[in-house]
C-alpha cells in the first residue's frame, strides 16, 4: 500500500489524493499533493466568494484542532459522540480536557439560563438554544474521535449519528405510548369553560398508566370521561340535557364520603371546610343546598365549568340540540336536576391524572399529586366568609 503526502504540522501520512490533512486539517503543501500544480491551474482563475468565511473557519479549527492527541488507542466516534451530551464527556474520552470543561461550562450556563427563565415567553428558545449546544458538542467530538483515528471525515457520518439520537428519542416516547399502553398523554385543554386555572390552548402532561383506581387521592386533577347525563329546566319549562365528554376536574372526595355546599357558600367534604387543593375548577358554579354521598367505584368531581362564547350555545339551540355546561345554566338562574349524578365519576372513567401544564410558558405550572388546581381561596370565594 503507498503512503500518501505527509503533513508537515502533525507528520501523519495521509492517504493518496488529499489536499488535507485527515488529523489536523492542515493545508497540504503543493510538493506533498499529487498533481497539485494541474488541479491548481485548474481553479486558479475562479472566483471564489465562500473563500474569506472559508478561511476564517480554519483559522479557528486550527485553534482548537492543532492539539489533538497523539498515541492513543482507537477511539469510537459514536461513543464519542453521545459521550458528549453529558457535560462534555466525549471531549474528555477524546483526551481533551480543556475543551471538555469549556464546553461543559456553556451547556451548564444555557442550561441555568433556561431555568431561570422558565416562566419567560421566550423561553421555549432558549430549550432550542441548549439543543443546539448539545449537537455541536456531539458534533465536535464525534469529528475528532474521527480524526484522531487519522480517517477521513465526512458530514453524512454526522448526520447519520444526530439522525440517530432523534429516531432513539422517538422511538422510546413511540414505544411509552404504544408497548406501555399509552403511559402519558400532552394533552390540549379545548374548552372555554375552565378558567382561569386552565384556559382554552393550555397544554399539560397527563399520566395516563401506572396507577390504580385506588391510587387517586383528593386534590388529583384528572382526565375523564363523564359518560352520566343531567338536565336543567328554566321557568318556561324548557329542559336543557347536559353530557359532558372528556374534560378535566378536581377530586374533592372520593367513595365513601360526602360532600355539600351549605347556604353561605362554604363546600364540605365529610362536615369538614375543603383546604384549597380540593376545590373544584369554578368553586362558585357549585350550587348551594346540594349533598351528594359517593357511590363505591366512584370519585366526586364537581362540574362546575363555565362558558365565555355566547355563540357555542345559541348554535347548539339553534340545531335542535338543546345543551349547555352547567355553569352557564346556573348563572342563568335554570333549575338544575339530577346533579347528584352528573357530580360523580366512575372509576372506569378517569382516563389519566395531570401533572404539570407545560406550555405556554407563562403558564407553566406543577400539579402533582392531590395539589389541585388551588394554592389558596380565590377571592370572590373568601366575599361570602367575610359578609
Amino acid at each position: 500500500m503507498s503512503l500518501g503526502p505527509q503533513c508537515r504540522v502533525c507528520n501523519f501520512h495521509n492517504p493518496p489524493g488529499q489536499t488535507r490533512c485527515v488529523r489536523c486539517r492542515a493545508m497540504l503543501t503543493s510538493q506533498d499533493i499529487e498533481g497539485a500544480e494541474k488541479r491548481a491551474g485548474k481553479f486558479r482563475d475562479m472566483p471564489n466568494p465562500l473563500e474569506p468565511f472559508r478561511r476564517l473557519a480554519y483559522a479557528i479549527g486550527q485553534r482548537y484542532d492543532n492539539s489533538l492527541p497523539t498515541g492513543l488507542p482507537h477511539r469510537f466516534p459514536w461513543t464519542a459522540g453521545y459521550l458528549a451530551l453529558l457535560g462534555g464527556a466525549g471531549q474528555w474520552y477524546n483526551h481533551q480536557p480543556k475543551k471538555a470543561m469549556a464546553m461543559g461550562l456553556v451547556q451548564a450556563g444555557l442550561l441555568a439560563w433556561w431555568a431561570v427563565n422558565f416562566y419567560h415567553p421566550w423561553n421555549n428558545w432558549m430549550l432550542l438554544a441548549v439543543l443546539t449546544w448539545c449537537l455541536y458538542m456531539m458534533a465536535d467530538a464525534f469529528s475528532a474521535a474521527v480524526r484522531i483515528n487519522g480517517q477521513p471525515w465526512r458530514f453524512r457520518l454526522l448526520a447519520a449519528l444526530w439522525s440517530s439520537l432523534f429516531f432513539f428519542v422517538g422511538l422510546t416516547l413511540f414505544g411509552l405510548q404504544c408497548f406501555g399502553y399509552g403511559v402519558f398523554n400532552l394533552t390540549t385543554v379545548r374548552s372555554t369553560g375552565m378558567g382561569p386555572q386552565l384556559e382554552r390552548g393550555d397544554k399539560v402532561f397527563t399520566l395516563m398508566r401506572w396507577f390504580s383506581p385506588g391510587d387517586i387521592r383528593p386534590g388529583d386533577v384528572v382526565y375523564f370521561r363523564q359518560t352520566n347525563s343531567y338536565t336543567f329546566q328554566d321557568r318556561a319549562g324548557s329542559t336543557y340535557t347536559v353530557r359532558e365528554q372528556t374534560s378535566f376536574g378536581v377530586v374533592t372526595a372520593v367513595e365513601g364520603q360526602t360532600v355539600e355546599r351549605i347556604d353561605d357558600g362554604h363546600i364540605f367534604v365529610d362536615g369538614e371546610p375543603v383546604p384549597p387543593n380540593l376545590l373544584p375548577i369554578n368553586p362558585d358554579g357549585f350550587p348551594s343546598g346540594f349533598r351528594i354521598e359517593v357511590p363505591e367505584g366512584h370519585y366526586a368531581v364537581l362540574p362546575t365549568h363555565t362558558v365565555t362564547d355566547r355563540g357555542i350555545i345559541a348554535m347548539l339551540q339553534a340545531g335542535g340540540h338543546r345543551t349547555a355546561p352547567p355553569r352557564e345554566m346556573l348563572m342563568r338562574g335554570m333549575l338544575l336536576f339530577d346533579y347528584e349524578e352528573g357530580a360523580v365519576v366512575a372509576h372506569g372513567d378517569v382516563y389519566g391524572i395531570v401533572l404539570f401544564r407545560y406550555h405556554p410558558p407563562p403558564r407553566r405550572a406543577w400539579f402533582g399529586r392531590g395539589g389541585g388546581l388551588w394554592s389558596d381561596y380565590p377571592e370572590d370565594f373568601l366575599a361570602g366568609e367575610e359578609e
